[in-house]
């Protein structure tokens, strides 16, 4: 049954449950109300739209600092391999350094001749061996001088010796915590870890599933200070690893995520 307002509004006094006037007036407030709902909803609308267009914004300014952080990596990741490179080339240089003869110290020292070079008495050494004199070496004692002669002598003992074996340390997990790094006896699947290997000479750079991709470019700065830091020889390598793409001589064996492994060892032992 539709309200009848023309009649309403002629005969506003009249009325079975509500008088006209009345009933005219709740029209009103419904009007107002219904206009004020009416501007409600155009400027949620235009919120709407101003807070969809910031989202947009923000998505894009993420999406270009991601792509910058990719080409930071890669960046990264080609000096690391550059690095890698002349921390082996300096090696294979030290290996081809000749190394000087560290003579034996001598049983016995003799007067020689005048020295060719400045005409003082030089010095001959020798060590007893067998009961029989054996030449180390001759030289000028003259410190303005220091002719040593070229002939070879027939004693002598080489610079480098073999060194004892050392012990080889196990695998040290650091995860990267807020841009710093601390030491942990797991791995986590939430977070990037550092693992310093000594026995491969190698540094691990190893991301979890649920890891942040800030973290993981923060790992790569790191693995450089522990590669410096942990690592005895210059030439370590440094290699990226994701996980559940473990290769054969990953340090860490048969670990399930949250649990210790057994052959690592306890922190402050």
């Amino acid at each position: 049954m539709s309200i009848n307002w023309e009649k309403i509004e002629k005969k506003p006094t009249k009325g079975i449950k509500i008088q006209g006037a009345r009933l005219l007036e709740l029209r009103d407030q419904v009007e107002k109300r219904d206009g004020k709902i009416l501007e409600l909803n155009a400027k949620i609308e235009s919120s709407s739209r101003e807070l969809q267009n910031k989202i947009a914004e923000k998505d894009a300014e993420l999406e270009k600092l991601n792509r910058e952080i990719e080409s930071y990596n890669t960046q990264l990741n080609e000096l690391l391999g550059e690095l890698t490179s002349k921390d082996a080339e300096i090696e294979d240089l030290k290996e081809q350094i000749p190394k000087k003869p560290v003579y034996a110290k001598a049983d016995t020292v003799v007067k020689g001749a005048g020295c060719p070079k400045c005409g003082w008495t030089t010095l001959e050494e020798y060590k007893i061996v067998d009961g029989k004199k054996q030449l180390i070496r001759k030289h000028c004692p003259n410190t303005f001088c220091l002719w040593t002669s070229a002939e070879t002598p027939t004693v002598k003992i080489a610079m480098t010796k073999e060194a004892p074996d050392e012990e080889v340390q196990p695998a040290r997990i650091f995860k990267v915590v807020k841009g710093e790094l601390e030491e942990t006896p797991v791995l986590e699947s939430a977070f990037v870890a550092i693992l310093a290997d000594p026995e491969q000479n190698t540094v691990w750079i190893w991301k979890g599933k649920f890891s942040d991709r800030f973290e993981y470019s923060e790992a790569t700065r790191h693995a450089a200070t522990a590669k410096a830091n942990l690592m005895k020889k210059a030439n370590a390598r440094i290699i990226r690893v994701d996980e559940g793409e473990e290769p054969e001589n990953f340090p860490i064996k048969g670990q399930a995520m949250g649990e210790e492994p057994e052959n690592f060892p306890k922190i402050n032992e």
